[in-house]
């Protein structure tokens, strides 16, 4: 039987080895495994660990994974339980303290990744917002640019020459183009893609 010392109190233990793992975190008991899991000093050991800190000025890159928005992900037990967070809310805590509830965690140098705390800054959701719209990163996607929108402008100049110049029901010309009515009565009150302008030359766009 091999042994190993406790990794939270250093105490000698038996190591039982698993196939193709070398089982390094050794406990003496569950109370020991639960004390070094919720470690805060380990926590932001781990955490600097998987951040590229450059000089004072610069953007200190995050090495661990991340989300689509390239903001990074770390994960910490709390109470015994993960506990997932982005990096730059982490590197707020570690550096400053507890974050208000409610309150979120911004960029000064608006690059996703950084976690350099004199590059971050506090703000509730409405400066958050602020923000965004400020660096140019609050842009709605009308029409086509929106990934979920069933219709092209295209079709939309057709729905919009059926309703001016036919007596079609909106039931049938949704029923064409499978959508429903209601969308076809909020394009046609300008609700939905009002920025497409129609003329005699929708069939024309048609090929017909």
């Amino acid at each position: 039987m091999a042994f190993a010392l406790c990794r939270n109190c250093g105490e000698i233990v038996p190591k039982y080895l698993k196939p193709n793992r070398k089982n390094e975190n050794v406990f003496c008991d569950s109370a020991c495994k639960y004390a070094f899991v919720n470690d805060e000093n380990l926590h932001r050991e781990r955490f600097w660990n998987l951040v590229t800190v450059n000089g004072e000025d610069d953007c200190w890159e995050w090495k661990g994974g991340k989300d689509r928005g390239g903001y990074g992900n770390f994960m910490v037990y709390r109470d015994g339980k993960r506990f997932y967070d982005r990096s730059s809310r982490f590197a707020w805590y570690f550096t400053y303290g507890e974050i208000p509830k409610g309150i979120f965690v911004l960029h000064k140098c608006d690059n996703p990744p950084c976690c350099n705390p004199s590059h971050l800054f506090l703000g509730t959701a409405l400066d958050n917002m602020q923000d965004k719209v400020r660096k140019g990163r609050l842009v709605a996607s009308v029409g086509e640019k929106n990934g979920t929108a069933k219709l092209c402008e295209r079709k939309v100049r057709y729905i919009k020459y059926l309703l001016f110049y036919t007596d079609l029901p909106k039931t049938e010309i949704g029923a064409r183009f499978g959508v429903s009515p209601a969308t076809i009565s909020k394009i046609d009150c300008g609700k939905l893609w009002n920025h497409v302008r129609v003329g005699h030359q929708a069939l024309e766009a048609l090929g017909r």
